[in-house]
């Protein structure tokens, strides 16, 4: 570059030349609008759009910049009506950056002024290398403050005096002491969490959360992945307010902290920022198959602090479950052979009844009567599988069971006095049987007063299918006999009368029961 008075030639690869735009982009395009935006809306409360710009602001970044100016107490929201506070004018009397001018006129109503301009200067200023001359570089700020505070105290005892940066930090300091009425010296250093508490009203937004795992790592407020300087660690700190913050032209590289402040969790909870929120929040809890309640403390996006919620709202706990709930509902009807054929008996007796009878059912319904039960009163997890169906008739169908166990039973009494399972399905109800334990029925059930007739499953001695018929006195007369000389030899033990019409078998004596419905 130029050193004297002369022509400098500023000499580009072709390739580079050929690449370039035309020209440099407009500033305002660019940069951080806040303290544009104050300065707008101090002089024409119409805002942005009343002004004739050569080259419009960008709508986002207007949106940022009056985020800002709220979460700073400068303005009044980010949207229509917007407006700035008396702190807000207070602001933009100050030749500061507004997150610097919040926190100085906060830290002299505070009686903290000398330090809160002395941080407003570092922070202006950034790199001091007397305040930096260590390898690291310290990236918390009241590190620096305590150079400060012992290279004032040398330089009054020696000759050789403050270097050069570091006098024209003092001078800042002292020039805007003089600007806003304060005393240019220093008193003694307040205590660290004083210093952060002055910084979290000024950088609400770059609050970062430690991670735990990684001692070098964090996460700011928006989700944005940080690091602490190359090689450096936040040690045990919990929470850090990122002051100076250099992105990575590689957006897969985490951004780099340069400049921070440290800051307790309990500081945090006790703050009175507008980011500081709780919220109630219910979570389906897939492994367990319960609704969990939790209030859930926020830093604007960060998660602080969770514990669970004594009093949840059952509303939102009833219609996460049902949601969560709906496609266990179909897998358990399409697999559950209980729950199935209650459903489809219950579809039965309101195909025959009418919809009074019965509610109507399905995957849907089934769901929203297990998110009622769950979450009625106190949250519960929902029972085993083989609980479903019994709780179902019990309590979902419990206006019903007695039409449904008068007219559609799940059990039938065979002549020799054995119990039959009645299995109802899509296509009607279904009773599977042993051949030899129908001896002596001669005709097939009928269930709904004789309406309906139950198709029978017949099973040979080995248990496997040997007809299916919804006539069984059709059966006794024809098929029957085949099967007999089929099956006879090989289960000569078995009963195969050749009359299975007259055929009276003997009464089981061990049950007592008679022939007819359970």
């Amino acid at each position: 570059g130029r050193t004297g008075p002369g022509v400098c030639i500023r000499l580009w690869h072709a390739d580079t030349f050929r690449h370039q735009p035309a020209a440099d982009p407009p500033e305002i395009t660019q940069i951080d609008l806040a303290s544009l935006c104050l300065d707008v809306y101090r002089w024409n409360p119409a805002g942005f759009d009343a002004l004739p710009w050569l080259t419009p602001p960008p709508a986002a970044s207007v949106q940022s910049a009056k985020k800002l100016l709220w979460m700073l107490g400068a303005a009044s929201g980010e949207n229509p009506p917007f407006a700035l506070t008396p702190m807000g004018n207070r602001m933009a009397d100050l030749p500061l950056h507004p997150r610097l001018s919040q926190m100085v006129i906060s830290g002299i109503e505070r009686g903290l002024g000398p330090w809160a301009i002395m941080l407003a200067v570092i922070i202006s200023e950034r790199d001091i290398p007397e305040l930096c001359d260590t390898a690291p570089t310290p990236w918390n700020i009241y590190t620096r403050l305590e150079k400060i505070v012992k290279i004032i105290r040398t330089t009054a005892e020696n000759s050789h005096g403050a270097g050069r940066a570091l006098h024209t930090l003092l001078n800042s300091h002292r020039r805007l002491c003089g600007q806003l009425r304060q005393p240019d010296r220093l008193p003694d250093l307040p205590a660290e969490s004083i210093i952060s508490g002055l910084l979290l009203g000024s950088f609400p937004d770059r609050v970062c959360i430690c991670d735990t795992r990684d001692p070098s790592r964090a996460v700011m407020a928006g989700g944005v992945g940080v690091q602490i300087g190359l090689g450096l660690s936040h040690g045990d700190s919990a929470v850090l307010i990122a002051l100076d913050v250099q992105k990575n032209a590689d957006h897969q590289k985490l951004a780099t902290i340069r400049l921070a402040a440290r800051l307790t969790l309990e500081q945090l909870l006790a703050s009175a920022s507008p980011l500081l929120t709780k919220t109630k929040v219910v979570t389906w809890n897939a492994e367990r198959r319960c609704v969990t309640a939790a209030v859930e403390t926020r830093f604007s996006d960060l998660l602080i602090k969770t514990h669970h919620d004594p009093a949840p709202n059952f509303a939102a706990a009833r219609q996460i479950a049902a949601e969560n709930l709906r496609d266990l509902c179909r897998s358990l009807i399409a697999s559950d052979a209980e729950i199935a054929s209650l459903f489809h008996r219950v579809a039965l007796l309101r195909q025959h009844h009418g919809s009074a009878a019965a509610p109507e059912v399905s995957a849907e319904s089934m769901a929203a009567f297990l998110a009622d039960f769950i979450t009625r009163d106190e949250l519960r997890p929902l029972p085993e599988a083989s609980q479903l169906a019994s709780l179902i008739l019990q309590t979902w169908l419990a206006d019903s069971k007695r039409l449904l166990d008068t007219l559609l039973p799940t059990r039938w009494v065979l002549a020799g006095g054995k119990n039959a399972v009645l299995q109802y399905t899509q296509d009607g109800p279904v009773l599977t049987a042993r051949l030899g334990d129908l001896l002596g029925t001669r005709q097939s059930p009928k269930i709904l007063g004789g309406r309906v007739a139950v198709v029978c499953e017949i099973l040979g001695p080995n248990f496997r299918p040997v007809q299916i018929t919804a006539d069984l006195e059709g059966f006794w007369r024809g098929s029957y006999h085949q099967i007999r000389k089929d099956l006879r030899a090989r289960y000569p033990r078995h009963p195969w009368p050749e009359d299975p019409l007259t055929y009276v078998p003997k009464p089981r004596h061990a049950s007592g029961a008679k022939p007819g419905r359970k």
